[in-house]
């Protein structure tokens, strides 16, 4: 039944522009105009811009030196290309394929009210039942965003993809979706409090991303820091950025320093949470002794 329902083609646009929304994603100058670093070594160079996945048609025209920067390059990474997914390999994904339900996974209070959002927005009962908790909330995180404007088509990471299809640029991933696929497992582990301010928190959403946009357009990574740590409060927290964010950053500067042992430019574009900060791969490049600079 749930493919049935995913044969209708906006659906299926939906279900694979939601794994794009993982994440919303230094050590800067307050002088700085982006969230675009040039990292280099004798050998390679790579260009590192922090996304947004989410946004509208203000974000647009991007600021010159990042479009130059895109020009230059090589290649295009993304966190994952998404356009090489099929809506029947993210379902096997984020439903459970057992007995379990949303239902049997979650405190009734939780599971309550997250039905009744679904509901509110027509989403039948056998199609959510199967999410597993932390798509579900993602899942609405996304209708919520839809309903004000912003998507993953406006997002960066589909603006340079689709820039990248149409000049035959190559294109590659720095993850995949078998391992941010793993992850959402990992996170299965966090049903309890910190779910639960996120589903607290979809009543605010909209106001969430629109500072995020007002941030990314002026490079003002602090905001995104401090948006991005929102909820830190929750003993739970720390456990899932370390997951979430942090292992993921180390894991991405491994391919990054392979990258720059090539003689070739490369253009990454992931989560601009995953740049920023003490963990974040800018730091972590810079304190492996590569010269970085940024725009």
């Amino acid at each position: 039944m749930i493919m049935n329902y995913l044969k209708n083609p906006s659906k299926i646009v939906k279900f694979k522009y939601l794994l794009i929304i993982l994440l919303f994603s230094p050590i800067v100058s307050k002088s700085a105009e982006t969230l675009l670093w040039r990292v280099s070594s004798e050998k390679g160079v790579v260009y590192m811009l922090g996304s947004i996945h989410l946004a509208d048609s203000s974000l647009y025209p991007l600021h010159p030196a990042i479009e130059s920067s895109f020009e230059e390059s090589d290649a295009l990474v993304l966190e994952i290309v998404i356009d090489k997914i099929s809506p029947m390999e993210i379902m096997n994904y984020l439903t459970f394929k057992d007995e379990r339900t949303l239902e049997s996974e979650l405190e009734p209070g939780l599971f309550k009210k997250i039905a009744q959002k679904f509901e509110a927005n027509n989403i039948p009962r056998f199609l959510y039942n199967k999410f597993k908790p932390w798509f579900a909330v993602m899942y609405l995180q996304s209708d919520s965003y839809k309903s004000s404007g912003f998507s993953a088509a406006e997002g960066i990471d589909m603006y340079f993809l689709d820039k990248a299809r149409k000049n035959n640029k190559e294109v590659m991933e720095i993850e995949s979706l078998k391992s941010q696929m793993e992850l959402m497992d990992e996170l299965g582990e966090f049903t309890g409090d910190y779910l639960q301010f996120m589903v607290d928190e979809l009543d605010s959403s909209d106001d969430a991303i629109k500072e995020i946009i007002n941030a990314w357009k002026s490079g003002d990574d602090k905001t995104i820091e401090k948006l991005s740590n929102h909820g830190s409060e929750n003993k739970e927290f720390a456990l899932v950025m370390e997951k979430l964010n942090y292992k993921r950053n180390e894991k991405m500067v491994e391919k990054i320093i392979d990258y720059l042992n090539q003689d070739k430019t490369y253009f990454v574009v992931v989560g601009a949470a995953h740049l920023i900060g003490e963990r974040g791969v800018i730091n972590l490049l810079k304190n492996n002794g590569y010269k970085i600079k940024r725009f």
